[in-house]
């Protein structure tokens, strides 16, 4: 798993190896047809909602995803140059969707408020 990295004074980029993923207190279960939506003025943060599996049905959940990166002095072949490492922290939130959905639209309005529709 690699994160492009576009904002490092390049054209071309380089890829940031994702080294972990990590759940507070869990981690999403698989799903699919849920929502997704960065935060704008974030460029680490994103939320999950809802979703379906075959286990569980329809989901009502809310999680935050977490892009954290850390610079390390990489010191493999002599090298001392810094290189950044990237980790995911899956944050569950103590609020739910209204009723469980999947298949649903979302969008971000404003930095703080996101518009559903359907499912």
């Amino acid at each position: 798993l690699y994160l492009l990295d576009s904002n490092n004074g390049t054209n071309d980029g380089r890829l940031v190896p994702i080294m972990d993923v990590r759940g507070f207190p869990e981690l999403p279960k698989p799903r699919w047809g849920h929502a997704l939506v960065a935060l704008e003025g974030s460029t680490n943060r994103a939320v999950l909602m809802g979703g379906c599996n075959s286990q569980d049905g329809a989901m009502k959940d809310v999680f935050v995803l977490h892009l954290c990166v850390e610079e390390r002095q990489d010191s493999q072949g002599g090298n001392l140059e810094p290189r950044r490492f990237a980790y995911f922290v899956w944050e569950r939130l103590s609020i739910n969707l209204p009723s469980p959905r999947f298949h649903f639209g979302a969008a971000l309005l404003e930095e703080d408020t996101i518009l559903l529709f359907g499912g």
